[in-house]
């Protein structure tokens, strides 16, 4: 996947996509074509879920945290094109879902605009939202 060809995604698969907070708060968290490492996203994620300093923060719900991460959503987000994600590196790169200028609120066949509604525009709409948010 590269970030020139947007994925084709329902609406009901980006929904599935946004519907666990750690694919949200990596998706906030990254900025298209930006490489984090996994242990980066796990920081954020902790940031995000914890009101204290995340230095304190128990080493097992890191590693739980990681753990899901590498084995359940990055490989969602990956498998779905929102995400390219190297499994041996531990790296994750944000691919542009949409091209900017293609999904303006007021535009016919967007969300927020008048006519029909094309459910793959839609969807980016909403990631687009949702990371620039």
């Amino acid at each position: 996947m590269t970030a020139s060809q947007p994925p084709e995604l329902d609406l009901e698969t980006v929904y599935e996509l946004l519907a666990h907070p750690y694919r949200e708060h990596l998706l906030r968290s990254l900025a298209p074509g930006e490489r984090r490492s996994v242990d980066d996203i796990v920081d954020v994620i902790v940031t995000r879920e914890r009101s204290g300093p995340t230095e304190t923060v128990d080493p097992s719900a890191r590693r739980r945290i990681r753990i899901e991460l590498v084995h359940d959503h990055l490989p969602r987000l990956d498998h779905h094109g929102v995400v390219d994600y190297a499994h041996e590196s531990k790296e994750v790169v944000l691919t542009a879902p949409i091209d900017r200028d293609e999904v303006d609120g007021d535009e016919p066949g967007s969300l927020g605009g008048t006519g029909d509604v094309d459910e793959s525009a839609a969807a980016a709409a909403i990631l687009e939202r949702m990371i620039d948010a």
